[in-house]
């Protein structure tokens, strides 16, 4: 159960990285986050195509993955669960989990492949910061509880 829930948070986790917020003004990948990489508009309109992929591709994943979830649970609930019913929705959890980690892998390769090596390192200095405030405000939240 517990492997259970901590798939559901690395997806919920997933989405959020994908769904980084944009200039809604401009509907640009310009947001906060990438202002000072002082991207081209090429580059904004790529990021912006890109982040419209991968944010489609983890909502897919997610909501089969909910589905899926969700039959487990039924599926266990029973008085008599099936193990070849369990053992396949399994595989089809894994299969949307690889899904998931694929969709991930492509938006990181769409980055590297938008932005120069100093954009890249920046934004990737610019990630592991927002990362460290994002568990500090978790563990602040916890510490509240």
């Amino acid at each position: 159960m517990g492997k259970i829930k901590i798939g559901l948070a690395v997806m919920f986790l997933a989405a959020a990285v994908c769904a980084a917020p944009g200039d809604k003004e401009k509907g640009s990948h310009s947001g906060e986050f990438f202002k000072e990489l002082n991207l081209t508009e090429v580059q904004t309109q790529q990021l912006e195509n890109n982040r419209k992929t991968a944010t489609k591709a983890m909502r897919d994943n997610q909501e089969n993955a909910r589905k899926e979830y969700g039959n487990l649970f039924d599926e266990l609930a029973k008085d008599n669960p099936d193990a070849g019913r369990i053992a396949q929705i399994k595989l089809n959890i894994l299969a949307l989990e690889s899904k998931r980690l694929d969709s991930i892998i492509d938006n990181n390769s769409g980055l590297k492949n938008v932005l120069t090596k100093e954009q890249f390192a920046k934004f990737q200095e610019k990630q592991k910061d927002r990362d460290k405030k994002w568990k500090s405000t978790k563990t602040e939240n916890k510490q509240d509880k």
